[in-house]
């Protein structure tokens, strides 16, 4: 079995959709909850709002527009994110406990074939779940909108998130290269980041996404103190910063974006990398993983 099959990729999906429903659906639930929740403060604000002014709806909608949802929407843009980071960080979330291990290691496919169902499983499903969550908000919104408020006329919040997410890189790319080349090193400066949580998973099973938090704070640290060093020792060199500038003036901003991205390219690639190889290497037990 050293070759990809579709269909031991099909069996290992419906062994662990059937073993893990109840982990996903919770998951779902939690996902859902979490988007869900800025609707449901509004209109229960709303719905105080009215019974202090006496029951007047019209009262309510003379003080607040009825349908104005930009921060609902802005606190979503942060909130789902940060659910998908967690995901991530559950990847490899069958390899917790010994006998999850045992199931899994043991599986009739081969370790790319595991591993992409678990990548494709979180990275896709949490993108579908994320959505989803939304539509739910934008139904929520509907119903509680025409009950509270007897509103016949809605804004779709659906269209509402997706564009913010849509004018933000409209914004960086339309401009000029320079911008796209912004744009392109902001998403993967993002991917960069989910993709620590699921090297997180493949290193350290349980607590994975505490370790990661550590692991990230520490290089932070790391980096900031060695990017003091290296500038100190420029400046040194150029005898003080004014000279260094002088040197870098000639240097064209694209270039310097275009290496920033290939390097992040090359560190996201890296990573997956290495998730894949510390995937492969799982034992049964170890220091790391008892």
């Amino acid at each position: 079995m050293n070759t990809f099959n579709f269909q031991r990729f099909q069996n290992v999906a419906r062994w662990d959709i059937a073993i893990n429903r109840f982990f996903y659906t919770r998951m779902f639930i939690l996902v859902a909850a979490i988007a869900l929740l800025p609707m449901l403060m509004k209109y229960l604000f709303a719905l105080w709002t009215i019974i202090a002014l006496g029951g007047s709806r019209e009262a309510y909608i003379t003080m607040n527009a009825a349908d104005d949802l930009t921060t609902l929407a802005a606190v979503t843009n942060i909130l789902l994110p940060m659910m998908l980071t967690v995901m991530m960080g559950y990847m490899f979330h069958n390899l917790v406990t010994r006998q999850g291990r045992i199931n899994e290691l043991t599986l009739p496919a081969t370790n790319l074939e595991r591993f992409l169902w678990h990548a494709c499983l979180i990275i896709g499903g949490g993108l579908l779940t994320g959505l989803l969550s939304i539509l739910l908000a934008d139904l929520l919104h509907v119903l509680l909108g025409w009950a509270i408020l007897r509103q016949t006329s809605f804004q779709s919040y659906t269209v509402l998130v997706m564009k913010s997410y849509g004018e933000v890189w409209s914004t960086l790319s339309s401009s000029s290269t320079s911008n796209l080349l912004i744009a392109f090193i902001a998403l993967a400066c993002s991917l960069i980041n989910y993709s620590f949580f699921a090297l997180g998973s493949a290193w350290r099973y349980r607590y994975s996404i505490a370790y990661t938090l550590l692991y990230m704070v520490a290089a932070s640290l790391i980096f900031s103190v060695v990017t003091g060093f290296v500038v100190s020792a420029l400046m040194n060199h150029f005898n003080n910063f004014k000279a260094l500038l002088d040197r870098l003036e000639h240097v064209s901003g694209t270039f310097v974006g275009c290496v920033v991205l290939s390097l992040e390219v090359a560190v996201l690639v890296f990573i997956w990398w290495l998730t894949y190889r510390l995937y492969c290497r799982a034992q049964i037990t170890t220091r790391r993983n008892p």
